[in-house]
């Protein structure tokens, strides 16, 4: 996740690169899939997509991972 000089922020997920820039009032405009496809690198692999829920409102759908530890 960046957020560049002109406070747009970008979301790089498993389903490509989002921009998320600020509207009117309290508002947000999402931009999906700026990039379909993306250098895996550059995302956050725990994320999975961007979800919308209103016009103020957005969440992050991540992964669940399960990790076991040896010692």
């Amino acid at each position: 996740m960046n957020i560049d000089v002109n406070s747009n922020v970008w979301v790089g997920t498993n389903t490509g690169l989002h921009k998320i820039s600020y509207s009117s009032g309290n508002n947000f405009d999402v931009s999906k899939n700026v990039l379909k496809t993306i250098d895996k690198r550059l995302s956050d692999v725990s994320i999975n997509s961007l979800l919308r829920y209103d016009k103020s409102k957005f969440g992050l759908e991540q992964k669940i991972r399960t990790n076991s530890f040896k010692s």
